[in-house]
């Protein structure tokens, strides 16, 4: 003879049952809520690191143009062809003017690549095999890549334009100055992404112009060559080429020291400069991390509470009705 089923069989049954179907069923919301709203997340943030990589090359481009315009103007200058002027007064405007716009010095260069800067010293030299003369005396602006200054060590550029003979279009020289490239890092510290988030701007060799961190940029690091000797930069330095290479703006993931980094590459056209953001992926899904929990903490208090008005609303109610209904039977 089999043995009945019992007023608590019956309760725990429709408790049990209850709590694995609403259960289920959360745990298949969460689930599919949490891929959707992480992709549509991640979407949004590629986006504005994207955005953001834009605003960066967009205002290095501005203040590479500004200096190019001051290079412009002060080749206009009489000075430099007129031989009214005394050399003390040539150096000494050409110094004054350094100093107020942020150069390190002035300097000409004839056609056969002699030069000599415009100061008190009127140091001499020959830049005859140097891109920028190369390009100016063609008649071109130009910013050349990044330079080690063979006086100090430090990380320089070279603006240089064509000035000319007055009254016509033929060029007589090169008028150009040089400036440290402080002025870039400075520009990657005006943008702030999160706490481990930073910006750096790199030639197309790799060589690093520019970073939210200064001292990067004293060290002279190249990504390409730095990833022959450290594994760690092995990861970064293959998506960071790889951008180059195929020339393209993108975006993707790398390794870096045990994290996972999103990284938005913005190739600056008509320039020999890369700017690249970067943030750990953990930081950037931090809130959300921490708001998926709270929501399972939530789900779960809720299914509980749900099991505990089953319980009582339905689960004695019709376990002691059906218990009625089968002693009924049997009588």
């Amino acid at each position: 003879m089999k043995k009945k089923m019992g007023f608590r069989s019956i309760r725990s049954l429709i408790i049990l049952g209850s709590f694995v179907i609403v259960s289920v069923i959360c745990a298949i919301m969460l689930l599919v809520s949490s891929v959707l709203s992480r992709e549509a997340f991640r979407t949004q943030v590629e986006a504005d690191m994207q955005v953001l990589a834009q605003e960066t090359s967009e205002k290095l481009v501005k203040d590479i143009q500004h200096t190019e315009a001051i290079i412009e103007e002060l080749a206009a200058n009489p000075m430099l062809t007129d031989d009214k002027y005394k050399w003390k007064e040539i150096a000494d405007f050409f110094e004054n003017r350094a100093k107020a716009t942020g150069f390190n010095l002035f300097f000409t260069v004839k056609p056969d690549g002699k030069g000599i800067n415009l100061t008190q010293g009127a140091e001499t030299f020959d830049v005859s095999d140097t891109e920028y003369f190369k390009q100016s005396i063609q008649g071109k602006t130009f910013t050349s890549s990044i330079i080690t200054d063979v006086v100090t060590g430090g990380k320089i550029i070279v603006v240089s334009t064509p000035y000319y003979e007055p009254g016509s279009s033929k060029i007589v020289g090169v008028f150009a100055g040089i400036m440290n490239t402080d002025f870039i890092s400075h520009l990657c510290t005006d943008f702030k992404w999160g706490e481990t988030g930073n910006i750096a701007v790199y030639d197309k060799d790799t060589n690093i112009v520019g970073h939210t961190k200064p001292e990067i940029v004293a060290s002279g690091l190249n990504l390409v060559e730095k990833a022959k000797s450290d594994p760690e930069y092995a990861s970064v330095a293959e998506f960071f080429k790889g951008q180059i290479d195929s020339n393209t703006n993108g975006i993707g993931t790398y390794n870096w020291f045990g994290n996972k980094r999103i990284g938005a590459v913005n190739i600056i056209e008509g320039r020999e400069f890369v700017t690249l953001v970067a943030v750990n992926e953990a930081e950037v899904f931090k809130n959300m991390n921490d708001l998926q929990v709270k929501l399972i903490l939530v789900i779960a208090c809720l299914v509980v509470l749900g099991m505990l008005i089953m319980y009582f609303a339905f689960g004695i109610p019709f376990s002691r009705a059906f218990n009625n209904l089968e002693q009924t039977y049997y009588i």
